[in-house]
């Protein structure tokens, strides 16, 4: 099938990507291509004008400095998945991108493609959100640090405006790293798409949880946290009705609403046994 790409551009280092995304305002970024190619095949976008990412070293490394994890934008999930930093400072993060897709994909795809093409699914999404993780963000009139959890404006929908790249990913580390792990509920992982997803963590203000195909947009939720920073001896009932009061996801192909609240709710008691025999 012939794909309705009208114009890729190359790119070596970051100016030379900023300068084409100014110069044509129909350019968007390119990363791995994992998701834009199958949304062009399937007609989810009709055309496109590519600036290609994926040759720029600048964009590529795992760093960490004075107590800050710096992951750039055009890392793959391998690359993660298999970094000591990462394994060290935020495991999860590490096991959550080594159960995304197949390993031709984890090769291929990068964490900043993931981050931007904002789908709720997202597996390194939870992780990130529950760690406090910053977004920063590069143009050639500015550069600016975000929140990740205020990026998502909505289903697939982020705050990246044109002419704008998403440069790399920035992680607070606490004094004993992030504790906690990453849940996911699915097929076979090379193939699904989340059910559910949880990542519950400790840091140093405590248990952050965030959670996954769930809602619009990947979100923490305050409540749980709350409850199991008071209860260190979590109850599956207690979880489940917060859960269900703060979250209300849809019924499609995949699963039931009520299906995927339950899903969640035990997945987040699971997460919270796991972090208490770790105190």
């Amino acid at each position: 099938m012939l794909l309705s790409i009208d114009k890729i551009y190359t790119c070596e280092n970051i100016t030379q990507a900023l300068d084409y995304l100014t110069q044509d305002e129909e350019a968007m970024p390119l990363a791995a291509g994992t998701d834009i190619i199958p949304m062009l095949r399937d007609g989810a976008i009709k055309k496109a004008r590519l600036v290609d990412l994926h040759n720029i070293n600048e964009l590529n490394y795992i760093r960490y400095e004075d107590g800050l994890l710096r992951i750039g934008a055009m890392t793959t999930h391998q690359s993660i998945a298999g970094n000591k930093l990462v394994q060290k400072y935020i495991p999860a993060l590490s096991y959550a991108c080594s159960q995304i897709g197949s390993a031709q994909i984890r090769r291929r795809a990068t964490i900043g493609g993931n981050i931007c093409h904002a789908s709720p699914a997202a597996d390194t999404l939870p992780v990130l959100i529950a760690a406090d993780a910053c977004a920063v963000i590069r143009s050639r009139e500015y550069k600016k640090t975000i929140l990740l959890e205020s990026f998502f404006t909505g289903l697939k929908k982020t705050r990246l405006h044109k002419g704008a790249i998403l440069e790399e990913i920035t992680i607070i580390i606490p004094k004993d790293g992030w504790q906690g792990n990453f849940y996911r509920a699915g097929g076979r992982s090379a193939l699904t798409i989340s059910i559910a997803s949880v990542a519950v963590m400790r840091g140093d203000q405590g248990i952050h949880a965030a959670y996954g195909s769930m809602s619009p947009c990947v979100k923490r939720i305050r409540a749980v946290e709350e409850y199991l920073d008071q209860n260190a001896n979590a109850e599956p009932g207690a979880l489940r009705e917060i859960v269900g009061e703060c979250l209300f996801p849809i019924t499609d192909i995949r699963a039931l609403k009520e299906y995927r609240l339950e899903v969640a709710s035990n997945l987040t008691w699971l997460g919270s046994i796991e972090l208490a025999g770790k105190n």
